[in-house]
């Protein structure tokens, strides 16, 4: 296996993710309190107060529950920089690395584009019902919506720019391991939280060929399946039905025990 890179180890660590989840579950908590706490405030805010303790308790849980989340892909994180756990280390030649990058980076930017109308849309609806049921915050909430939506599709935009930076290198590197990952800044995990791998298979179908993961994410409406393609060099194919074999205990495993 090859050495880590020196600058391996600082990309797409969710430790930053990780800090920011409980840094805004704070603001969110002294949003709530404040109202609460000194009467001055709520005087002051007026109606305000009421929209901003409910923007508030929003934050807190939404950002409290992610840092769980964020907490366990840390410790997956890793797990993926002790090569002694790892199921493959590959580096990529120039060639091979800028044929799968390209190819990726459009899908993603697509993918996010729908994220963006999605998200905008629930925080427009939140936003709209509360303006409905309290018409003196009708514009104070209309506020709030629009900058919802800005933040969100600010956050997509500046997410496509590090991809595109981060993917459009001259190489790239991918690690393997039993619980997720990482391939060039980019964190997948199916483990913990009720996800689990559902399949791992070599595709024939491009250039170089790819190992596709299948892995379901417990979200909102229960698993959602998710794709991660890593990209294996021409001289490492063998090695890449291996990581298949490793891992195919774990996915028929779990497929089973969820038949049951």
């Amino acid at each position: 296996m090859q050495t880590t890179s020196t600058d391996s180890t600082t990309t797409g660590s969710p430790l930053k993710a990780f800090i920011i989840c409980y840094a805004v579950t704070l603001l969110g908590i002294v949003m709530v309190l404040l109202p609460i706490l000194f009467d001055g405030v709520e005087k002051a805010m007026g109606d305000g107060a009421f929209a901003m303790m409910l923007v508030g308790g929003f934050f807190a849980v939404t950002a409290f529950f992610s840092s769980f989340v964020f907490r366990h892909r840390l410790r997956v994180y890793r797990e993926l920089f002790r090569e002694e756990q790892l199921l493959a280390h590959w580096c990529y030649r120039e060639d091979e690395w800028r044929a799968f990058a390209g190819a990726e980076l459009a899908a993603e930017k697509s993918v996010k584009k729908l994220i963006v109308l999605i998200t905008a849309g629930f925080a427009l609806l939140y936003c709209g019902l509360m303006a409905v049921l309290y018409p003196k915050l009708t514009v104070l909430m209309i506020g709030v919506g629009l900058t919802i939506v800005a933040l969100v599709a600010g956050a997509a935009a500046l997410s496509t720019r590090i991809s595109r930076r981060r993917n459009l290198t001259p190489t790239g590197e991918a690690r393997i391991g039993q619980h997720g990952v990482w391939l060039n800044g980019t964190l997948h995990t199916w483990s913990g939280g009720g996800s689990y791998l559902v399949d791992c298979r070599l595709d024939n179908s491009s250039d170089p060929k790819c190992l596709a993961f299948s892995y379901a994410a417990i979200e909102r409406h229960g698993p959602q399946i998710h794709q991660a393609r890593v990209p294996v060099p021409h001289d490492r194919l063998d090695e890449a039905r291996q990581v298949i074999t490793s891992l195919q205990p774990d996915f028929n495993k779990k497929l089973n025990e969820r038949r049951k």
